[in-house]
């Protein structure tokens, strides 16, 4: 599955046949480690996958394909040049 690096931006493209309302198991392509985390989405009580990016801040994506919840937390951002 290849996720749309805007963070506003719900779309994807995958390579599979995904059915909607199914719940998805996300890994890390490198170490196969599971991103799946423990809390569940606020609106459909499915799992969410976690994310780190290169600017520091951390995504939150519902794992179930259909729901568009998801979050951006920010830390320690530099300050505006």
């Amino acid at each position: 599955m290849h996720i749309a690096p805007k963070s506003a931006d719900p779309n994807y493209q995958c390579d599979i046949d995904l059915k909607t309302d199914e719940v998805s198991v996300y890994s890390c392509p490198k170490c196969l480690v599971t991103l799946n985390g423990d809390d569940s989405c606020m609106l459909c009580n499915a799992p969410m996958a976690h994310f780190l990016n290169e600017t520091g801040s951390k995504v939150q994506s519902c794992t179930r394909n259909g729901c568009k919840n998801h979050t951006v937390e920010f830390e320690d951002l530099p300050p505006a040049p």
